[in-house]
């Protein structure tokens, strides 16, 4: 802009000069001015002056240009910043609420940890109170779950054995009175020596009955074996508790109630075998009581031996039906105890199965979480990875975008400044070259009509004295006309100062583009130099993480094994 306003210059310095002085003659040595030389050199002025505002123009339409493409340059980037900073506050957002959901987890698999150790602390209690001995040498209980057959087998071969032997001696008291009616009715019919046979046979008979009632003893000692060892079945590992089948059972099922009404109904049985025992001896005395009467009046005493066989006979038949009942209600009994027993089995084998299975399960569904935990852990993992790829993206992006703003600044000063020196050469070359034709062409036309005047001066000379008039109006003409050029000149100066304050404004203008584009490259310094600041925090606060992890939280590959818990004050800092 200054070269132009030079050439400028020094073109208005040598119009004026051609105005004011005009072209000196060599031979006359004075100056002579024609309109001719005055209108050229003012339609040349005027060329040169609106193919500078052309050029300036343009110029000015490129200088525009650039300006709004840096403006825009300049928008896109704060828009990609703002995206970023957003990207950036939601990203912290995400990990603070995964997080906050990898602490509800690790709470949710704490608890059900502790409920699963809990029940299996139960549940092996309970094996361990089954699995204890019991009293007498009984045999043990193994296990709760699918193995109860030998408390089954156990319970079934003593109901089995006492429904057999309860048999046997109803077989033999029927076949004993059977045998006793028919030799009762054979001997009878003899005399004395029957009588004394029909004694010697009631003694055999007494003393089968008492073989009989000793083993009715015995069947009923075993009763109350089996009841024993059933009750200690039920009461065996309970240490003044009840059996813990109730507390192996599901809650809400009445184990104890039954438990209890099976004692009751093993109690009665006992009190009725005893009642049938007190029966059977004071039979036996009443037998007995009467053996000695038949044996001290045997002799003539037939009517007391009917009396007695009736009373033996009404008494047999009384206690057969007492023992009758006794032992179908015996039986009954047992079946039900037997059916209450097999069903309680059935329903602990059934519940503990049920508990099997939930374990099973439950161990299943933490098997599943921890699954969900470790891809969680490597999505993590992977975002944390895609987060330093995007800062390095970020960093290297915002490098390129400030080298080659850099660059593009350079290279459009460069060739503004080479254009403008190339523009204004050119000018000067283009208006001295005119010009020095122009003067040439003058000098030549100047020779020429000089040479003419000479030639005419003899004739203008005779003319003078009737062309003085005409050189008066003529020269009166000349002088409106140089004033009326030199106004014109006044005013082209005027246009030219405007042209120059035209392009002291384009200077200013292009002072403040310069500016702002200083701004701009400040700008992104200060953005480089805060993200290298966040930065090295990142890496100080990661260094510090590493630092207070222990060697079991850290995996051979030098990652930390899990979540890391970021404290409070960071996290308050990430929102903010």
């Amino acid at each position: 802009l200054n070269m132009i306003g030079r050439g400028l210059a020094e073109l208005l310095l040598v119009y004026c000069c051609v105005l004011v002085h005009g072209v000196k003659d060599p031979e006359h040595n004075d100056y002579v001015i024609t309109h001719g030389h005055i209108r050229e050199a003012i339609v040349a002025m005027q060329k040169s002056i609106v193919s500078i505002g052309e050029k300036l123009q343009r110029h000015e339409y490129r200088v525009s240009q650039t300006g709004d493409q840096t403006l825009k340059i300049v928008k896109t980037l704060d828009r990609s910043r703002t995206a970023w900073d957003r990207n950036f506050e939601n990203l912290g957002n995400e990990l603070v609420r995964m997080d906050r959901h990898l602490q509800t987890l690790e709470e949710k698999i704490n608890q059900n940890s502790l409920e699963h150790n809990q029940r299996l602390d139960r549940i092996e209690h309970n094996l361990q109170l089954l699995m204890t001995p019991g009293q007498g040498g009984e045999p043990t209980i193994k296990r709760v779950g699918g193995d109860n057959e030998e408390l089954n087998a156990l319970l079934g071969s003593t109901i089995s054995q006492l429904d057999i032997d309860l048999r046997i001696k109803m077989e033999m008291i029927e076949n004993g009175l059977r045998d006793l009616n028919t030799e009762v009715s054979k001997k009878l019919t003899s005399t004395e020596d029957i009588n004394k046979k029909i004694v010697e046979t009631v003694e055999e008979d007494i003393d089968g009955l008492k073989d009989i009632t000793e083993s009715l003893v015995n069947t009923g000692g075993k009763l109350t074996s089996s009841l024993r060892t059933i009750e200690t079945l039920l009461s065996r590992n309970d240490l003044g508790q009840p059996y813990p089948i109730g507390d192996v059972l599901v809650k809400g099922v009445d184990g104890d109630e039954n438990a209890e009404s099976l004692r009751s109904l093993l109690l009665e049985q006992k009190d009725r075998l005893e009642k049938l025992q007190y029966n059977q001896n004071s039979m036996m005395k009443k037998l007995s009581g009467k053996d000695i009467g038949l044996r001290k009046d045997c002799g003539n005493q037939t009517q007391e031996i009917s009396g007695i066989k009736y009373d033996f006979f009404s008494a047999l038949s009384a206690n057969e039906k007492g023992i009758q009942d006794e032992l179908s209600k015996i039986s009954t009994q047992v079946q039900q105890s037997q059916k209450l027993m097999l069903k309680k089995l059935g329903e602990v084998n059934g519940v503990s199965e049920l508990l099997y299975d939930s374990v099973d399960k439950k161990f299943e569904k933490i098997g599943k979480e921890m699954k969900s935990l470790s891809n969680v852990e490597k999505v993590v993992l992977d975002t944390a990875d895609s987060v330093l790829s995007t800062k390095r993206r970020l960093e290297y992006g915002i490098q390129q975008i400030l080298l080659e703003v850099s660059d593009i600044v350079k290279v459009a000063e460069s060739e503004l400044n080479t254009t403008l020196v190339e523009k204004v050469d050119d000018m000067k070359l283009t208006v001295l070259a005119n010009h020095t034709k122009a003067f040439a062409n003058m000098t030549s036309k100047i020779e020429d009509e000089i040479g003419q005047v000479w030639r005419q001066i003899g004739i203008m000379y005779q003319q003078l004295s009737h062309s003085q008039d005409l050189l008066s109006t003529v020269e009166n003409q000349t002088k409106t006309y140089v004033n009326s050029s030199l106004n014109k000149v006044g005013k082209m100066g005027g246009q030219v100062g405007q042209v120059l304050d035209r392009m002291a404004t384009v200077e200013d203008n292009l002072n403040y583009l310069l500016g702002r584009l200083s701004l701009v490259a400040s700008e992104f310094n200060v953005m480089k130099v805060t993200v290298g600041q966040e930065m090295g925090k990142m890496r100080e606060k990661f260094a510090t993480v590493n630092k207070q992890l222990t060697g079991n939280e850290i995996q051979d590959d030098g990652r930390p094994r899990g979540p890391i818990p970021i404290p409070e004050g960071d996290l308050g800092k990430g929102k903010s």
